[in-house]
């Protein structure tokens, strides 16, 4: 296991424990899609939202999700901009990705 692998659970860890709620406030190249990777392989979700804001951010978690043999059939994928269309269905965990993109009426649909 390599000091970024360590890392990446570490905050999964760390994530878990604080209550799951809040921000991975992460540097570029840590491995953000990871971390979040090793907490649904810890908490086990069956409704998994992810907001983001373009095609090559969905493509790297469904890479991801391929590499570490993650089944994403209980995904839900969504652009920042279709979030509004989602706002009634109910996740056991939502993650938006690139958060700083989202427009002002965006964040209000997260809220």
């Amino acid at each position: 296991m390599t000091l970024r692998d360590q890392r990446q659970e570490e905050f999964a860890e760390g994530f878990i424990n604080d209550g799951m709620f809040g921000i991975l406030n992460l540097c570029p190249r840590f491995g953000k899609i990871r971390t979040t990777i090793n907490i649904f392989e810890r908490i086990k979700p069956k409704n998994i939202l992810i907001a983001y804001p373009d095609n090559k951010i969905k493509e790297s978690w469904q890479n991801d999700f391929i590499t570490r043999e993650f089944n994403d059939g209980g995904v839900t994928y969504s652009t920042h901009l279709s979030l509004k269309n989602l706002v009634d269905n109910k996740y056991d965990i939502i993650v938006i990705d690139e958060i700083h993109l989202l427009s002002p009426a965006q964040i209000q649909v997260c809220k």
